[in-house]
């Protein structure tokens, strides 16, 4: 039963990766993305939720949560990734496809929670990430803040310490690629080290292991 769920997520992940990548060639100012790789992004992503929701580690209720911010951080992990940016198209219609995607767990009992939960990590996260753009643009930008707003809103939601363990754990995924890329070589980023995917990976997977005690 568990090798078929897999199997099942990793084909519809991958069809959802061909999706990104069909959708991501029609915005304004296209990213170039090699074939393949939105697909096998995407169907590992949701494979990892199946198999926790397949071992009891992720309620039936939340891993729509993390299905979703998978498909978001291959979508806008890989435009920020080729191009360092984050489109106004994908980061604005992340609220109303991340606020979907937590009414399930907000209809199990916990509607008061929840809204307050996602209205307070929104603010204070995505605050957070505006002060310090005001304060120096040029190391995170206005689609990083945007974003932040919305991860923030699923962060809240997990729990007040979700969201400094987030911040946390995006700047180390920031330090990491600017370490791997000083050690590959390579094009380097003309506007710094992109800051987006380390913000989707660490929302990601924090939202993928609840059992943590951050969601109860």
């Amino acid at each position: 039963m568990t090798t078929t769920m897999l199997v099942i997520a990793a084909v519809c992940g991958a069809l959802l990766g061909a999706g990104i990548r069909f959708v991501l060639a029609r915005i304004r100012h296209p990213p170039a993305l090699r074939t393949g790789c939105c697909e096998v992004a995407t169907a590992a992503g949701l494979a990892a939720v199946a198999m926790r929701w397949s071992t009891g580690h992720l309620p039936l209720a939340w891993s729509p949560v993390p299905s979703t911010l998978a498909v978001l951080a291959v979508a806008l992990g890989a435009t920020d990734l080729v191009q360092r940016r984050l489109p106004n198209v994908l980061t604005y219609a992340s609220y109303p496809v991340l606020a979907t995607a937590l009414a399930p767990w907000a209809l199990t009992g916990r509607a008061g929670d929840t809204v307050t939960g996602a209205l307070l990590g929104g603010i204070a996260f995505g605050g957070a990430h505006l002060v310090v753009h005001l304060i120096r643009p040029r190391s995170l930008g206005a689609g990083d803040v945007k974003l932040a707003g919305a991860l923030g809103a699923v962060l809240g939601v997990l729990g007040p310490p979700a969201v400094l363990l987030a911040a946390l754990m995006a700047a180390a995924g920031t330090l990491a690629l600017s370490a791997g890329q000083a050690l590959l070589g390579g094009r380097r980023w003309r506007a710094g080290v992109p800051y987006g995917p380390g913000l989707l990976v660490a929302t990601w997977l924090l939202s993928v292991t609840p059992e943590a005690g951050l969601v109860t």
